[in-house]
């Protein structure tokens, strides 16, 4: 195997590198003769092309000294802009240029110009504009004494205080009727059993079958267990009470604090009523006061 590559080697040498060299220094022979032989003529070459470009150069310098001497004394003013190209003007339009160069330069950047309310221009980015714009939009509302409001949908209004409540107000009722809790209700205060049952049991059946034919696309479950509610649709729980006495009513209490705690809303249907209505009434207002927006009784009479 060496002996191979000791062959391939000469082979290389002998018929490729030596003759290379032979060129190469035969080559480099002859432009040194060649230089010999006509060194002066290349020397006075050389001198005579340096001397050309220095009375080129002094007459090109003369002539720019002279040429900015005449443009000073027109009262003009040299300007250079960002790609180093000169040229001559009065003052307002040198300021001009470099304005228009400066702005130019700005927007090759992806830069835009900003006016302040006070009247400052500033180059920023278009997302840096659009949250001056805005901070600047908020603080002249804010000098008016308006204030601003979001709806459900994250649109942003201003208006009086008055105006911002009143929109809160119909903020909240829009949203709780788009909302499954404020469907159930309506749809419950629209059912009426086919009869009247003896115990709960019978107005769970018929108002879980009313309500699985109003939302097909939910899940009513039955529910059993007296530490739960009757029925569940999704995130909704319903207590039903039927027959529904003073007692059954002082239930609804206590009822309200437990399945608050695991269900956002709760809606109580009372089914045949035969109870105090002072005691209804005083039952009802304390749910409402400590429930006003997830928790609904529904009187069946």
């Amino acid at each position: 195997m060496i002996a191979v590559a000791l062959f391939v080697i000469i082979l290389l040498w002998i018929y490729v590198i030596k003759p290379m060299i032979d060129w190469i220094t035969q080559l480099v022979n002859s432009i040194i003769s060649w230089l010999s032989s006509n060194s002066t003529e290349i020397i006075y070459g050389i001198v005579i092309t340096v001397v050309i470009v220095v009375i080129l150069y002094i007459l090109s310098e003369k002539t720019k000294k002279q040429h900015e001497e005449e443009q000073r004394a027109k009262g003009l003013i040299k300007f250079t802009d960002r790609f180093n190209k000169e040229k001559w003007g009065t003052p307002q339009e040198v300021e001009l240029w470099r304005n228009l160069d400066y702005e130019d330069a700005q927007k090759e950047m992806g830069l835009v110009k900003f006016t302040d309310r006070l009247g400052n221009t500033t180059w920023k980015s278009p997302e840096q504009i659009q949250k001056l714009e805005k901070e600047q939009f908020e603080k002249e509302q804010e000098a008016k004494g308006l204030v601003k409001f979001m709806d459900r949908f994250k649109n942003e209004k201003w208006g009086t205080l008055q105006q911002v409540k009143i929109w809160g107000r119909e903020n909240k009722e829009a949203e709780l009727k788009e909302s499954l809790f404020y469907r159930i209700v309506e749809s419950i205060e629209k059912f009426e059993p086919s009869r009247i049952y003896k115990n709960e049991f019978g107005y769970h059946t018929e108002l879980q079958g009313w309500l699985k034919h109003e939302f097909p696309e939910a899940v009513v479950e039955m529910q059993t267990g007296a530490s739960r509610p009757d029925i569940v649709i999704d995130n909704v729980a319903i207590e039903v009470k039927g027959p529904t006495d003073n007692r059954a009513l002082d239930t609804l209490s206590t009822k309200c604090l437990k399945y608050t705690n695991h269900y956002p809303y709760l809606v109580i249907v009372l089914f045949e009523p035969y109870f105090s209505e002072a005691h209804y009434n005083e039952i009802v207002e304390g749910i409402e006061k400590n429930f006003p927006d997830n928790v609904k009784v529904i009187r069946k009479d």
